[in-house]
């Protein structure tokens, strides 16, 4: 099952592409994140690994990432493994205008049981809704962040 959405970023793609990497912002933006563990030494190159941590619904849940294409700050792919399930993840950022940029995410669940693909089935527009929820609440998060904190200048 694969969901699409995008969302534009009053921000350049540098700004966007930082910001989604920072675990302090994580819980900013994704849905339910708890906390990121590293599990090797580099944290943002083709090959990293760290374990994500959530709360759904009251349950602990973890996904093992590791990054597969990093080219920042224009695109960020990897895959994220479960027992039931992996997910594939590209953010893809482009610069619209000067300082704006559009994030598109496209997000793949692969289950790996009969049940789970059965699941999936029935919660597309769940997924879909959490996903493009995720992306609001980022640019909400960097815009804010940004209009607070702004660079230095001098």
């Amino acid at each position: 099952m694969k969901v699409e959405c995008s969302v534009v970023i009053d921000q350049p793609p540098s700004v966007v592409f930082s910001f989604i990497r920072e675990e302090e912002n994580m819980p900013l933006w994704v849905s339910n994140f708890e906390r990121l563990e590293y599990l090797t030494k580099e944290e943002d190159e083709v090959g990293a690994r760290a374990i994500h941590h959530f709360n759904e619904n009251g349950r602990s849940v973890e996904l093992e990432e590791e990054l597969t294409v990093v080219d920042a700050p224009n695109l960020l792919e990897g895959i994220m493994k479960h027992e039931l399930f992996e997910v594939q993840f590209t953010y893809s950022l482009s610069e619209i205008q000067e300082d704006r940029t559009e994030i598109k995410a496209v997000i793949e669940y692969t289950p790996k049981s009969l049940l789970f693909r059965m699941y999936l089935a029935f919660q597309k527009q769940y997924f879909l809704k959490r996903h493009e929820k995720d992306l609001k609440r980022l640019k909400e998060a960097i815009e804010i962040t940004e209009d607070v904190f702004p660079d230095d200048e001098d």
